[in-house]
């Protein structure tokens, strides 16, 4: 799933939009409460979710943590230059057109996402790919 992380306009508050594929835009969000500059917490009983799915996000050298994923501010994110699949998943910016996806290793992905940050092509998808101008690509 891709994720994206938006600022309400409530002082000290967040939302967590979790994203599906193309055909589901939104599939949750979660409020949360930054306690201070390390920590933030989820509500309890929230109308959207009732609490089912609580999660403990904390901040790290300008990261935010979040049960099995990290934020990372976008003007952080290292520019496309051909890199591989690591052991780890990795998230680039694309600066110039991106012709040609990397070959896809055994049990990886590929997702791109347009300068949106809305999801353009995943490899587990039927689509073929087609070049985009700008964005990111995901090495899962």
């Amino acid at each position: 799933m891709l994720c994206s992380v938006e600022f309400n306009r409530t002082e000290d508050t967040m939302s967590l939009i979790v994203h599906g594929n193309k055909s589901e835009s939104v599939v949750s969000e979660f409020p949360i409460e930054v306690i201070d500059d390390t920590h933030a917490q989820s509500y309890l009983n929230t109308p959207c979710n009732g609490s089912r799915d609580r999660i403990e996000p904390y901040f790290e050298d300008g990261k935010l943590y979040c049960a099995s994923y990290t934020y990372i501010c976008e003007d952080d994110i290292e520019p496309y230059n051909s890199q591989l699949f690591e052991k780890e998943n990795k998230v680039y910016k694309i600066n110039n057109t991106l012709e040609v996806l990397p070959t896809i290793c055994e049990n990886h992905r590929i997702l791109v996402l347009d300068s949106n940050g809305d999801l353009y092509y995943d490899s587990m998808d039927v689509e073929e790919y087609k070049p985009i101008e700008s964005g990111f690509i995901i090495l899962v």
